[in-house]
């Protein structure tokens, strides 16, 4: 998309936003996108939880250690109570050992397994940002359309306009329907990725109980079933290539329906406002082929203003828009976090982060003057 295109597509978004012109609300893709989001914050914040839980119960098994050490030094004078320092060694070494063989199952299992499939959610999260801008197109090819229908301008301008709306409506509900099938998947197979979970934590917490009670006589008690309830990740959402994140799928898919009767651009629960007029009508004129989709319909198509492009632009007139690329990026803090590490920071839901370099799933940034490290998943970028 030029530089044009997108400064216009932000002027129409803002005029929307005010209630200047048509927005369409789709409450439908709304309703299940909440529960989706809500899906991954929990399983997001459960793994942050369990990778902290494991580092806690191995430092207090290695205090245990040294611990038991200490004691056998101390007691070399007693042989009873050296012999009880050893034993109690002994036990703790065991019991390490045993805790070690268990966060190795917890992590290969579950951890690993379910940070794979959180890139599911990651994955649609990215494709929503793209529908959201098609959404707006949408709204503005439409709003057009009706316009010049209710100015009753040239039957050439009218086709051209209702062409391109029907172009962008149709871009944005088969991504949109896309979308939904697969934030469907997700949530009915929430429970199913949860459930083992569960089963490996208790599982071993109840083997850390046995291995203090048992004193630890033979190490292979320390090893029931521990391959049991491994979590099966399948790839459930639209495999990138046929999504219809790319429009020459749409094309293709479009015409199949076409062919087959399947053809319904309509949301049964879409809230349209300020429409002049109904935009769930549907013509007969073809798509535009991709080829001709960057190029103008109409000359004489009326434009945006040069006032309300300018109103949006920088002062210099070197260049409409800067990238900045080496300065810092603003983030919102999503929800709140506690440090466990001295170089991590602590948020606090709504923060603002200047983030200064990205590698990985911990960023380098700023919160009110402390430089340190955030979670890149508890941030989402400010516009």
């Amino acid at each position: 998309m030029s530089l044009v295109e997108q400064v216009e597509r932000k002027v129409y978004e803002i005029r929307s936003s005010y209630k200047f012109a048509e927005k369409s609300i789709d409450t439908d893709f709304k309703e299940i996108h909440k529960k989706t989001k809500l899906h991954y914050k929990l399983l997001i914040q459960t793994l942050l939880m369990l990778r902290h839980y494991n580092e806690s119960q191995k430092k207090m098994l290695n205090t245990k250690v040294k611990l038991s050490n200490a004691l056998i030094e101390i007691s070399k004078e007693d042989i009873q109570l050296n012999s009880i320092a050893t034993k109690y060694m002994t036990t703790c070494e065991c019991l390490e050992l045993g805790l070690t063989t268990c966060l190795t199952s917890i992590e290969d299992d579950i951890f690993l397994p379910l940070k794979e499939y959180s890139q599911q959610y990651k994955v649609i999260e990215e494709r929503i940002v793209e529908l959201k801008k098609r959404q707006i197109d949408m709204d503005h090819a439409h709003n057009s359309y009706g316009t010049n229908v209710l100015k009753n301008k040239p039957q050439q301008i009218i086709t051209n306009t209702k062409t391109k709306y029907e172009q962008a409506r149709d871009f944005y509900f088969y991504l949109r329907n896309e979308i939904i099938d697969d934030m469907k998947k997700l949530n009915n197979n929430y429970i199913k990725i949860v459930e083992p979970f569960f089963v490996k934590l208790f599982q071993n917490d109840i083997l850390i109980r046995d291995i203090y009670n048992e004193s630890l006589e033979s190490i292979e008690k320390l090893l029931p079933s521990f391959k049991e309830q491994i979590v099966d990740v399948k790839w459930l959402i639209t495999q990138d290539n046929d999504s219809f994140i790319h429009p020459q799928n749409i094309y293709t898919q479009r015409k199949e329906d076409i062919t087959n009767g399947g053809y319904n651009m309509k949301a049964n629960n879409m809230i349209v406002e300020n429409a002049p007029i109904d935009p769930d009508y549907i013509t007969d004129i073809p798509m535009m082929p991709p080829e001709e989709i960057t190029q103008p319909t109409d000359p004489q198509q009326p434009s945006l203003t040069p006032l309300s492009v300018m109103e949006l632009l920088p002062n210099n007139n070197d260049k409409l828009i800067k990238e900045p690329q080496s300065q810092p990026q603003k983030y919102k803090v999503l929800y709140d976090y506690e440090t466990t590490e001295e170089d991590e920071i602590s948020l606090k839901k709504d923060d603002i982060v200047l983030v200064h370099r990205k590698d990985g799933d911990w960023w380098e940034g700023e919160v009110n003057g402390l430089y340190g490290l955030v979670p890149s998943n508890f941030l989402v970028l400010l516009e």
